[in-house]
């Protein structure tokens, strides 16, 4: 809800409080339409909001006042941590930065990196697709992305979207 609307609130359970989860689906639907720079601001500020919670950790929700009134984010007194679907958030953004798609059948992975102006490095370790895994980074240097594969005991075949080539390691 817009902090211009009568009804908001930013301590309010769901007339202006932030939920990490909606934005990372929002994030992800903008994503999808093309709204890359929108995207990746939503997905930008849930990262710098998660730093400030015990764990590094998103709760369910937080209190939705804006950021010139404290340096951290206030705290949703009732919100619970963990939470399923906040946990399920940072799986969905992560998914989301590195644009990744998946087969288990034709053991494929196809990423299509997106990273917001402070993120240049994601390691992935151990991720699982059917009966394998597969471990990896993915770097952006002057404007480039390159993948390093670093475990690939299932012979997963990694295509980088639009970009010849991967660097393995």
């Amino acid at each position: 809800m817009s902090s211009q609307m009568a009804a908001y609130s930013a301590i309010s359970y769901h007339n202006g409080s932030i939920w990490p989860h909606d934005n990372a689906i929002i994030a992800t639907g903008l994503l999808n339409y093309g709204f890359q720079k929108d995207a990746l601001r939503i997905i930008d500020s849930l990262l710098d909001a998660g730093q400030y919670f015990a764990y590094q950790r998103l709760p369910e929700l937080f209190c939705g006042f804006e950021r010139g009134l404290s340096k951290v984010p206030i705290d949703y007194p009732a919100a619970s941590s963990p939470q399923a679907w906040a946990s399920g958030a940072s799986m969905l953004m992560l998914t989301s930065l590195l644009g990744l798609s998946a087969n288990a059948n034709k053991k494929s992975l196809v990423l299509n990196p997106r990273f917001p102006a402070d993120i240049y490095r994601i390691f992935v370790a151990g991720l699982r697709v059917g009966e394998g895994y597969v471990s990896f980074e993915v770097l952006l240097e002057h404007g480039e992305f390159t993948v390093n594969i670093t475990e690939n005991p299932g012979n997963f075949k990694i295509k980088l979207e639009g970009k010849p080539g991967l660097k393995a390691a």
